[in-house]
């Protein structure tokens, strides 16, 4: 119980966003956008996905960003921060969505 208590502690004290909308809002907005623009130029370098146009009647598969902060060693790194955009492919069903 006690270990479960410092773990909640330590995450209320980094505060890693859960949505974009808290990344805007955030005090450290610059450094989340900076991250969330090099994932994003990352997928598009290694053409993880393209730009397409949606089919008619067809679902689209909706992204998420998951956001986590790095504590780094005081006086010797700074935090690191990490967001990574992922699909939610749970959105679709086979056979009518996609083949």
């Amino acid at each position: 119980m006690v270990a479960f208590v410092f773990t909640t502690r330590e995450e209320l004290e980094r505060h890693e966003p859960k949505s974009y909308d808290e990344v805007v809002n955030n005090k450290q907005s610059q450094n989340w956008i900076a991250t969330m623009n090099n994932e994003l130029s990352f997928l598009y370098k290694n053409g993880s996905w393209v730009l397409a146009d949606n089919p008619k009647g067809k679902k689209l598969v909706t992204c998420k960003w998951l956001f986590k902060l790095k504590e780094g060693i005081p006086g010797v790194e700074h935090a690191i921060f990490k967001a990574r955009l992922v699909g939610r492919s749970f959105t679709q069903c086979e056979g009518i969505d996609y083949n």
